[in-house]
């Protein structure tokens, strides 16, 4: 971890550039063509371009506490790095050229390679680039990705950007490329999110911009903000470094009743020497708070498919003891109980073996898969499909 001081917006924002230009392989901070290279960009002849990487947005990411804040809020941050960065016009860098874009999307201004984070739960159609097909999809909430084409044909009704997803790298979607008349946009620059859009996210590397007077922060939020990255945590605050220690007192505590803070021991599980929040972060159409953006996904699926679910019911197995399904559908019209599962982490072989003695405990408990156990997984580069979601339901319930 590594910790600077700033004193001044103008300072901030200089700080912000050199310290993405460190823990990226940029060589200065005016290297745009190493930027584009650390979200994912990639030469091909003349030409920058993206999507090939999707993962790589997750390289590193800016976090702060506030979205509108003049001097440390998500919505500046993202200006002035797009500002630096970004342009419509086609540029020339030093071994390759970029594509302009003609015509912007939303109030950001995004434009081709932008990175992006979709904020509205929906249900799109999607290019599927494994089958060649388009299918019926679904982009969650807090889903972030780049924008890998742009679409411009002079006579066409409606020009598009087309994104691709870290979470679903064999999809593809696109809006429509335009300002909307009341000013807002499904999708918004995500080079800085809020602590809160990043909850349930993982990055290599996270910038953490903090600053007082803290009206907003806590101990719970830092805990959240400090666990999102996995290889390297840098801290701006405009503050002496032991001040924070003040936010680990249960005066600074949102909810004092939870043991999760900065400087104590946390409720987290392991995951490959990787360590994650056990928490419910992630809200459904239904309103239940679920753990991972893939749960979210799969609730909502069943939401508006009219199906009634519980999630997270006890399952009381008698003498094996209490287990707890990911969802719990009791169908009225068969009068059979379902239990779906979702595997979210098969490509461990810890995860993959306790997921055995389960099935095989549901088994001895008569919940077999593909008659009252429903299981879906991830697949093994954390990406899940919103067509398999589709197929289970339609298989056990229309």
């Amino acid at each position: 971890m590594a910790f600077k001081s700033w004193s001044t917006p103008e300072e901030l924002e200089q700080n912000i550039f050199e310290t993405i230009s460190e823990i990226t392989e940029m060589t200065d901070v005016d290297d745009i063509e190493g930027f584009n290279v650390s979200i994912g960009g990639t030469t091909s002849g003349e030409w920058m371009n993206f999507g090939a990487e999707p993962r790589k947005v997750e390289n590193w990411q800016i976090l702060s506490a506030y979205r509108n804040d003049e001097a440390i809020g998500t919505a500046t941050i993202n200006r002035y790095i797009h500002e630096k960065y970004r342009s419509q016009q086609m540029l020339a860098l030093k071994t390759c050229k970029v594509r302009g874009t003609k015509h912007i999307l939303g109030t950001d201004g995004i434009v081709f390679g932008d990175k992006v984070i979709n904020i509205r739960n929906q249900k799109m159609k999607g290019y599927n680039t494994q089958t060649r097909s388009v299918e019926d999809g679904y982009v969650a909430n807090g889903e972030v990705g780049i924008v890998e084409r742009i679409w411009e044909k002079p006579k066409a009704k409606k020009n598009t950007h087309q994104v691709i997803f870290s979470s679903q790298p064999t999809y593809n979607y696109n809006w429509a490329s335009v300002v909307a008349d009341e000013g807002t946009s499904d999708l918004e620059l995500a080079y800085a999110l809020t602590v809160h859009k990043a909850q349930g996210s993982e990055f290599g590397k996270a910038i953490l911009v903090l600053g007082e007077p803290g009206r907003m922060l806590s101990k719970e939020l830092l805990y959240t903000a400090i666990t999102r990255q996995k290889d390297k945590l840098v801290i701006l605050y405009n503050d002496a470094a032991y001040r924070l220690r003040d936010y680990s007192s249960m005066a600074c505590s949102e909810v004092a009743r939870r043991f999760t803070c900065l400087f104590e021991v946390p409720n987290i599980v392991e995951y490959k020497k990787k360590y994650y929040e056990q928490a419910l972060i992630h809200r459904t159409l239904k309103g239940d708070l679920v753990r991972s953006k893939s749960e979210v996904i799969i609730a909502n699926m069943l939401f508006e498919a009219g199906i009634e679910y519980e999630y997270e019911k006890e399952l009381d197995l008698g003498e094996d003891g209490i287990r707890i399904p990911d969802f719990t559908i009791e169908d009225a019209e068969s009068g059979t109980c379902f239990y779906w599962e979702h595997c979210g982490m098969l490509g461990d072989s810890g995860y993959s073996k306790h997921w055995q003695e389960k099935k095989t405990l549901y088994k001895k408990h008569d919940i077999v898969e593909d008659e009252n156990l429903i299981v879906s997984q991830d697949s093994l580069n954390g990406g899940i499909d919103s067509a398999v979601i589709k197929h289970l339901i339609e298989k056990y319930f229309m």
